[in-house]
């Protein structure tokens, strides 16, 4: 099955015009030797012998930014190849085999929420199970596949430069707190329980130094959403050392439009934005990051 998959998967790439695909493999592997574009060696060589703090870090993804893994025990499904039941838990996101055509349509039927109206929330459909691994570790945001295929990369330029330029260590001083993105702020009470538990255990490890909180994107907003809401002003001075904010979209993204409206495939090729639109439209946190009229039109409009 894996293997007509894959064939399926490279037929269709092999369809799309050679120009813009070779423009995107160049793109993707210039992200992955970012390395040799950059020279980390003589930035970091600046701070590496000063007697600097080294702050411990908790890393916050933003939408899509860490792995989720799924249990299926379903009684229905869009095609017959689809997978109902699985005994153990396997990666839902990003699995590459799982956005091939005709196969996406079984990983949108998992990943996909229905709407509670009743209590205002979302939740899996039925027969699904979701959770998310190695909370407090970096497992999960370096890459966004198990395979650490260079496409499905995200933090993992970050930490290795953490780890081997300034000595860093995975789970101690360098960690991150994963989360079910799909969800909107009111939804992640437990998890910002677990994260206001992670800053704790993550400065008392690290002999109570303050902790650095770096987020991208969504990240941001949910994590101000949490300092504003589950934690106390004294508990933040004594906690935190400050909180670095990457591609934060404090107005809302006016790509979410897009993506209710016709879909967003975020520019995998063998995907049509049609095919992903009915979980983009059920996700909460779609209509969380829609643009804040205030932002876009002023306070006064």
């Amino acid at each position: 099955m894996k293997a007509k998959i894959l064939f399926v998967f490279l037929f269709y790439i092999c369809q799309v015009d050679s120009r813009t695909y070779q423009d995107r493999a160049q793109l993707y592997q210039q992200l992955y030797n970012i390395e040799k574009e950059i020279d980390f060696g003589k930035i970091f060589s600046k701070v590496k012998d000063k007697n600097l703090t080294k702050y411990p870090i908790v890393l916050i993804p933003g939408y899509g930014g860490n792995q989720l893994h799924a249990r299926l025990n379903k009684t229905s499904a869009p095609h017959y190849f689809c997978q109902l039941k699985t005994s153990d838990f396997f990666e839902l996101w990003l699995n590459l085999q799982e956005i091939t055509p005709y196969v996406i349509d079984c990983f949108i039927d998992n990943i996909r929420l229905e709407w509670i109206e009743r209590t205002k929330t979302s939740t899996n459909r039925e027969g699904v199970e979701i959770k998310v691994n190695d909370f407090g570790g970096t497992s999960t945001v370096e890459y966004l596949d198990d395979s650490k295929y260079s496409v499905t990369i995200y933090f993992g330029a970050i930490v290795d430069a953490l780890v081997k330029k300034l000595n860093y260590t995975r789970g101690l001083n360098v960690r991150a707190a994963p989360y079910d993105w799909r969800k909107s702020p009111n939804e992640l009470n437990h998890y910002f329980i677990d994260l206001t538990k992670l800053v704790e255990e993550t400065y008392e490890m690290n002999n109570n130094t303050r902790v650095m909180l770096v987020a991208h994107s969504m990240g941001n907003p949910v994590t101000l959403y949490w300092l504003n809401n589950f934690v106390t002003q004294a508990w933040k001075n004594k906690y935190i050392q400050n909180f670095v904010s990457l591609s934060a979209p404090w107005g809302g993204a006016s790509k979410t439009m897009r993506l209710m409206a016709s879909g967003d495939n975020i520019d995998i090729i063998v995907v049509k934005p049609l095919s992903v639109r009915a979980y983009q439209r059920s996700a909460p946190s779609t209509a969380f990051l829609m643009p804040s009229n205030k932002a876009v039109l002023g306070a006064d409009r």
